[in-house]
């Protein structure tokens, strides 16, 4: 019998991924974007399952059939179909209790504000969750669509990133300070760079350095315990625009 690499690493992890969203913005490209999604949400399940003691995906109730045919090993939690991909992720949360999870969510989420991460950051402390990948991909939801973009890959806060005639792309992470993640990141914070997701997961199991980083001289990983360290992340974000 083969041991799930989760139960080599002593970590039940769950990995969760919120597909909400009423797709909106997508104009013309509807119909693109609802199969790019659910290719980014298979993608994701095939790198990273074999990490987690269950995968479960957050998705509108109408939905999940389409995605059972493609995910039948999956764990699925309905969503309202009045729910954007915010309150979605609210919901998820909600599901989830006190297990270790690592939260996976995208799509045209529009936190310019921060609102939405005062809420978690408010109502979670911080460390009711250990980590939110998200992924801002408005007003270019249709070029993120296009160049199948997949936001596992991204494991730190890059502000403003210039994007080349296209305007700017803003990927997040948001660590509690007793995220199970935390001790592998400290390890690793010598090195400065973009890690890949996939990379730390795996460092998690085999207790080795990932062997590749994308290395960048101006970001770094960043972690906010307080609602002063996000409000000083959205003045810097002001200032860049």
């Amino acid at each position: 019998m083969v041991i799930p690499i989760w139960k080599r690493g002593g970590i039940e992890v769950k990995i969760l991924v919120v597909a909400a969203g009423k797709n909106t913005r997508f104009k013309g490209d509807k119909a693109l974007a609802k199969i790019n999604g659910m290719e980014n949400i298979v993608n994701t399940y095939n790198k990273l399952n074999k990490y987690a003691s269950e995968f479960i995906v957050a998705v509108r109730k109408e939905k999940i059939n389409d995605y059972k045919k493609v995910l039948p090993q999956a764990t699925f939690i309905p969503l309202r179909k009045s729910n954007g991909c915010g309150q979605g992720t609210m919901d998820a949360l909600k599901k989830i209790k006190k297990d270790p999870f690592l939260l996976i969510t995208w799509g045209d989420m529009y936190f310019k504000d921060t609102k939405f991460m005062k809420d978690i950051m408010h109502r979670y402390r911080m460390n009711r969750f250990n980590i939110l990948v998200e992924f801002n991909a408005y007003p270019y939801t249709s070029y993120i669509v296009n160049r199948k973009m997949e936001p596992m890959n991204v494991f730190y806060s890059i502000l403003h990133r210039k994007i080349p005639s296209l305007g700017y792309e803003d990927r997040g992470v948001f660590l509690g300070k007793k995220s199970f993640l935390m001790p592998y990141l400290k390890k690793l914070k010598k090195n400065k760079g973009e890690y890949r997701l996939l990379d730390i997961v795996h460092a998690m199991y085999s207790n080795k350095e990932p062997a590749k980083l994308i290395l960048s001289k101006d970001v770094g990983i960043r972690t906010f315990n307080t609602r002063k360290d996000l409000e000083a992340l959205t003045n810097e974000r002001s200032q860049n625009t």
